[in-house]
């Protein structure tokens, strides 16, 4: 008897959108409960392919010819049917800045967007910037007392590892520098990088402004553009969600955003939305100094006024 035919798992790919620190990882991991899922977290080297180069991620739709958006294809069925053939999720934030590029290389893709206030995201992603020796070691195999040796062993051998995958070979001069000065950032040594996604100008921005300012923009860019390519493109199949309703109705949400995806959930994802907690809305007032509060308004106060913040 002949085996039932292997779903494309590009068919109907599922992809969750938005800026960093907005509830992506978590809307993931959601996803990861399903075992008709693939998802795969942040393969920027992919998606960065040939174009490592550029100075920001805002890769522009018409850099995915036929030929290039087959490539990129080919890695992303790989990955799925290396690990059970299910349906690709996937989430990267600096996709937010190119998403035509991104719907020409999976055309039929779902978008499940998640927008949170820009405040309280730019100060999560103050934090990640100005990592310290605590955040970057939570990983179980090393312990409270860990040698910046080790700290700059793990960092290399992980950023090297994705640096070597075969999409990101052609552009492995441009990986080195950043692996360095990755390391040097998370062994406490002051080196200029940058974290999360990077639009156009975000060096200048750095070399202008605060950091918290930066973290403001960062966000601006992300749901400026998502919001001009959903507007532009009414046919693309999207859900948009609040991370403060995520949050507030945890179980309804995600049961709303996996009937969009066509999927069941199980009693493994029910139980872990039940586990979700409402975090601190205000926590950008108490985090953030009056005068952070007055520059972070002039710079994004009109886009959070659109979005209903």
């Amino acid at each position: 008897m002949q085996a039932p035919l292997r779903r494309d798992p590009l068919e109907r790919p599922i992809l969750v959108i938005g800026a960093a620190r907005s509830g992506t990882s978590m809307v993931s991991g959601f996803f990861k409960l399903h075992p008709d899922v693939v998802v795969w977290i942040e393969p920027n080297y992919v998606w960065k392919r040939k174009f490592a180069w550029l100075g920001h991620d805002a890769i522009p739709g018409k850099a995915a010819t036929p030929r290039h958006a087959e490539e990129l294809r080919k890695y992303f069925r790989d990955h799925c049917l290396a690990h059970g053939g299910g349906t690709l999720c996937e989430k990267t934030p600096s996709n937010s800045l190119r998403l035509d590029f991104v719907s020409r290389v999976l055309p039929g893709a779902r978008f499940v967007h998640i927008v949170r206030d820009g405040r309280n995201a730019a100060v999560s992603a103050r934090a990640h910037w100005s990592g310290n020796l605590h955040q970057i070691t939570r990983d179980p195999k090393y312990g409270a007392s860990v040698s910046k040796l080790k700290v700059a062993r793990y960092f290399a051998t992980t950023m090297a590892a994705k640096a070597a995958q075969p999409a990101a070979l052609r552009d492995l001069p441009f990986y080195l520098p950043r692996l360095a000065r990755y390391v040097r950032r998370h062994l406490g040594w002051k080196a200029p990088d940058v974290w999360g996604p990077r639009f156009p100008g975000i060096r200048e921005a750095i070399r202008e402004r605060s950091l918290i300012e930066v973290c403001a923009l960062q966000w601006q860019a992300c749901v400026d553009a998502e919001s001009a390519f959903f507007e532009a493109h009414p046919e693309v199949d999207v859900i948009h969600v609040k991370y403060e309703d995520l949050c507030a109705n945890p179980r309804d949400q995600i049961e709303a955003i996996f009937r969009f995806c066509g999927l069941e959930m199980n009693e493994a994802i029910a139980a872990k939305s039940g586990e979700l907690m409402a975090p601190d809305w205000d926590a950008w007032r108490k985090k953030l100094k009056p005068e952070e509060i007055d520059k972070v308004d002039a710079l994004v106060g009109d886009t959070l006024a659109r979005l209903g913040y």
